[in-house]
């Protein structure tokens, strides 16, 4: 009979778990699947801002590998950052009306995009100051840092995933897009950008004719909410 005692038995902590079991979190990384999964997290978050009522616009831009997601909502308060961006399940409380896209307390969170990418920037326009903190596989590379003075907010997350972990391939620009035209049309008054094209409706109606290329003759619309959910 082979030797089994406490020694045996293996612990992960923190990110280690994640960046060692990815496929637990994220899905697929042979294929580019789980890399979006990790991006979503991302969108997701400035989308929940969306729906409190302090965002208007979402950026995602491709360059290469790199993927950059901004917004103008309030930004997370630079104080937590790097816990939100380190620590599981840290992020706002699913229990708020508006939280149901956002993953942090509920799902997987964007700490695990953190710990699975190469290198993260995130930068935090709030109360007229600017914000910045760098990580590289989920671990900060110092504290955050107040830059200069602003007129602006919202927050940047700029991201190259780790193809340490991931199988080195190119992001569906084209799915992203038309994940993303189709999210605009959801949410009402929301712009979103991909790279350099912008979708923002008023209403469904207005998403339904552009999508038809017609009118849409003696439209009606039914809105109410189930359980905080906007339906």
């Amino acid at each position: 009979m082979s030797d089994y005692s406490a020694e045996h038995i293996q612990v992960l902590t923190g990110m280690e778990g994640v960046r060692r079991r990815p496929g637990m979190y994220v899905g697929d990384v042979t294929d580019n699947s789980g890399m979006h999964h990790a991006l979503w997290e991302v969108i997701g978050n400035s989308i929940d801002e969306h729906l409190a009522g302090e965002a208007t616009s979402i950026s995602i831009v491709f360059e290469g590998a790199r993927v950059t997601v901004e917004d103008d909502g309030r930004g997370i308060p630079p104080e937590v950052v790097e816990r939100v961006m380190t620590t599981l399940h840290a992020g706002t409380g699913w229990r708020r009306d508006h939280v149901h896209l956002a993953e942090g307390l509920h799902g997987v969170g964007i700490s695990v995009t953190n710990a699975l990418s190469r290198t993260m920037e995130v930068t935090v326009w709030r109360d007229g100051q600017t914000y910045v903190q760098r990580f590289a596989r989920g671990t900060a590379c110092g504290p955050i840092q107040r830059t200069c003075t602003t007129s602006r907010r919202g927050m940047r997350i700029s991201l190259i995933p780790d193809f340490t972990i991931f199988a080195e391939l190119p992001w569906d620009v084209t799915a992203v897009a038309s994940r993303c035209h189709t999210l605009a049309g959801m949410l009402s008054g929301l712009a979103i950008t991909v790279n350099d094209e912008t979708w923002c409706y008023d209403t469904l109606v207005s998403y339904i004719e552009d999508r038809a290329g017609c009118e849409v003759i003696d439209p009606f619309v039914v809105q109410t909410r189930a359980d905080g959910i906007a339906i």
